[in-house]
């Protein structure tokens, strides 16, 4: 009877460390009462997790679609900027894009986690030259780009953007704050399976004089480069 007891009470124990770490990625052995003697140690599975950082200094794939008036105003400078302000009392408009190489993941592999920071600007050059943030509502939109494009192109063909794939980062009060660690994982899921042409940076209100300013990849504080972080698995 002792025996049995004994048996019984193991067979509890391993069912309840099979549901608490079945998660975990632990296989367990079924248990067979009548030769209890002979149950093999319990097998662990682990699977590696690689970590892709990208922070590029001077990244050819970054630049600010701008127009004033009616002209073309695209440039590449130490800012990335979702804008809308006035210059010689003209409109101008900017939002910026940017794109990391991802090459360095395989097309097999599985995405875990991905995060996107944008660092905010200490020194701007637009807006009112002081501070990083202004307007009212300088909530802003970070929408996944769906077409090719590169620093030569204009505000007229600006690249397709995806609307239903995108982060909403809200209004700050601040003057300057950093965006640290957006969730775009089904972003990247997206250009992994359909092609990687980047972010894009567009405020949810164009109205003049709001502004959200951070520093590009040009920017002398390396620091403050425009970082995404990858975690991923492979098949096994």
């Amino acid at each position: 009877m002792f025996l049995k007891y004994m048996i019984v009470a193991y067979v509890l124990v391993i069912i309840n460390f099979q549901q608490e770490h079945i998660k975990a990625g632990i296989i367990l052995p079924s248990i067979d009462n009548k030769n209890y003697e002979q149950i093999p140690k319990a097998n662990i599975l682990t699977m590696p997790i690689y970590k892709v950082v990208c922070q590029p200094s001077n990244n050819q794939f970054e630049t600010n679609f701008a127009s004033l008036g009616t002209e073309n105003a695209t440039a590449h400078i130490s800012e990335l900027v979702a804008m809308c302000w006035t210059r010689g009392g003209v409109k101008l408009t900017a939002r910026g894009a940017l794109r990391f190489n991802l090459s360095e993941i395989p097309n097999s592999a599985k995405i875990i986690s991905a995060r996107l920071s944008l660092f905010s600007n200490p020194t701007p050059l637009n807006g009112n030259h002081s501070t990083s943030n202004f307007g009212s509502d300088n909530s802003f939109y970070v929408f996944r780009i769906k077409s090719p494009w590169n620093q030569k192109t204009g505000w007229l063909n600006q690249p397709n953007i995806e609307i239903t794939d995108n982060v909403l980062v809200p209004h700050s009060s601040k003057d300057f704050q950093d965006v640290l660690n957006l969730d775009v994982k089904g972003m990247v899921n997206s250009m992994m399976k359909n092609g990687n042409y980047g972010f894009k940076l567009q405020l949810v209100a164009e109205d003049i004089y709001t502004i959200r300013n951070f520093a590009s990849s040009l920017h002398n504080d390396l620091s403050k480069h425009p970082k995404l972080i990858v975690q991923y698995s492979l098949p096994q």
